[in-house]
């Protein structure tokens, strides 16, 4: 194993802030492995750390390069975006070398995860069952895509309907500047935030484990996802249920649960108890994530749901 420290930028002290890279292996096939591109996401690290772990102890065919904590600063200050900037660096790839901070990380990011065969990059999704995104593709790219996603045992979706898809900027995410370089390339969504989920972690570490048997990179057999529910089920993608109310959510459903359009999920309450809203989906779906608060406000996204088109 090779942990390399790479200089992003020079502080008014004279320290550099660097990013950590973690090698282990050599030649093909080449897996990358990003973590925590947001600062309060912190499940992705201690799954690199399990899987590291297990790795000092198995013949690993081909390397694994990891980065863990792709925003050091962020992680640092218990911050979603680049502190100094307050910029996502999630939304600025391929990033730009003589840019500002964030922007230059980026950069640093895709230069490393371009020369890879396949890129997996790592973040959670608070309360919620561990879920894959897949970015609009077409062809035998996404055919690849599909095949290293589902080998991992856990849940796959497509991203949101092309409206919300823009209107969130994922395009500039790492996964599909990725793609447009011909590279599989998918999201891993964990449970947790700035506290670790350690059932999340778990999952995490098991679901690499069997995308590395699945590339021919370690020889062992394919491990069960148990920790959480798997909709097993194809041809699902994520939709957000919002609130038009402010309040204190009070849940019907639990994660995995499938839920008929228009059954309520819960309802928001104010104060005094009364109900100010009934929150409902114009689709039936599975619930995959809830809030990991209580009080909500207008536009709040409450529940993300697995539905069908």
């Amino acid at each position: 194993m090779k942990i390399e420290s790479i200089p992003i930028v020079k502080r008014l002290d004279g320290s550099y802030l660097s990013l950590t890279k973690v090698v282990v292996g050599e030649g093909r096939p080449k897996l990358f492995l990003g973590a925590s591109i947001h600062g309060d996401e912190l499940t992705p690290i201690a799954s690199l750390w399990r899987l590291i772990e297990y790795l000092k102890v198995a013949d690993v065919k081909g390397s694994l390069v990891m980065i863990l904590g792709m925003n050091p600063e962020g992680i640092a200050f218990g911050k979603r975006f680049d502190p100094y900037f307050h910029v996502d660096i999630n939304r600025v790839y391929p990033g730009d070398k003589e840019g500002i901070l964030p922007r230059r990380i980026a950069f640093t990011i895709f230069q490393i995860a371009k020369d890879a065969d396949i890129a997996v990059d790592i973040h959670t999704a608070g309360v919620c069952i561990p879920f894959i995104l897949i970015d609009p593709i077409e062809g035998e790219l996404k055919e690849r895509v599909l095949e290293y996603s589902k080998s991992m045992g856990v849940t796959v979706l497509e991203e949101y309907e092309e409206k919300q898809y823009k209107a969130e900027h994922l395009s500039e995410s790492l996964p599909p500047k990725l793609l447009d370089e011909g590279i599989p390339s998918f999201t891993l969504e964990l449970p947790g935030g700035l506290r670790i989920d350690w059932k999340g972690v778990n999952v995490g570490y098991k679901a690499l484990i069997n995308l590395m048997i699945e590339l021919g990179m370690i020889d062992t057999s394919p491990v069960t996802i148990d920790e959480y529910p798997v909709i097993k089920e194809d041809g699902f993608r994520r939709y957000d249920v919002r609130s038009s109310s402010a309040g204190i959510l009070e849940p019907y459903v639990e994660l995995g649960d499938y839920v008929d359009k228009f059954t309520p999920l819960g309802v928001v309450r104010n104060l005094v108890g009364k109900i100010e809203e009934w929150v409902r989906c114009e689709k039936s779906g599975y619930v995959v994530s809830m809030p990991s608060r209580s009080v909500v406000y207008p536009a709040d996204r409450l529940f993300t749901m697995a539905v069908r088109d």
